[in-house]
């Protein structure tokens, strides 16, 4: 066994032999050649750094932080406001905001929050929630014809809020574009809906 070790032990001694010697001309060479170079831009590392054809856990998981930062970032920069007429709420950037878009009111301290469903084949659709009293005639649904979504505004305090629509008086359906609520009223299926403060 103390022979093989010491075979091993040459092996790896003669392995990290010392490299042979290199000419002065030549290493002044290759500083001449490198020494005008800029390093690349932080932007530019970071391309390359994505670029990278080798992946690790940590690389996808910083990518993950920083995409989620920018979510928040662009979420807090963009404001809501009421689309009038509009078959899907916009926000003031022009980008499609879901079923909910929501603009300050002064009338006191509740925010105006326009709802949009799409039931095409509905007689009736009305919003039932927590800011209502669950009270169907409180906030019907209009649409301009047939066919197209059924709108409405409901003037909302700011928090958080459980809500439905009601279709045709009896059937409870929750928001497909809103989150679901855990906490369903009634044993219905119902949404949450966040209102900023003004």
């Amino acid at each position: 066994m103390t022979d093989d070790r010491d075979e091993l032990i040459n092996q790896v001694r003669r392995s990290l032999a010392p490299l042979p010697a290199v000419s002065p001309s030549s290493v002044a060479r290759v500083l001449r050649a490198t020494a005008h170079r800029t390093p690349p831009s932080a932007w530019r590392r970071a391309l390359e750094w994505v670029m990278l054809p080798s992946w690790s856990l940590a690389r996808a998981g910083g990518l993950a932080v920083v995409a989620l930062a920018l979510g928040f970032v662009a979420r807090g920069a963009r404001a809501p406001t009421v689309a009038p007429d509009a078959s899907v709420a916009t926000s003031a950037i022009g980008a499609p905001a879901g079923g909910i878009a929501q603009e300050v009111s002064t009338d006191r301290g509740l925010v105006a929050v326009q709802l949009v469903f799409d039931a095409p084949r509905a007689g009736t659709v009305s919003v039932v929630g927590d800011f209502n009293d669950w009270q169907p005639a409180a906030a019907p649904m209009r649409r301009l014809e047939a066919g197209q979504p059924w709108t409405a505004v409901v003037m909302v305090a700011p928090g958080r809020h459980a809500y439905a629509f009601l279709v045709d008086g009896a059937t409870w359906t929750a928001d497909p574009r809103a989150p679901r609520a855990a906490d369903g009223d009634f044993g219905k299926p119902g949404s949450v809906l966040f209102v900023q403060a003004p």
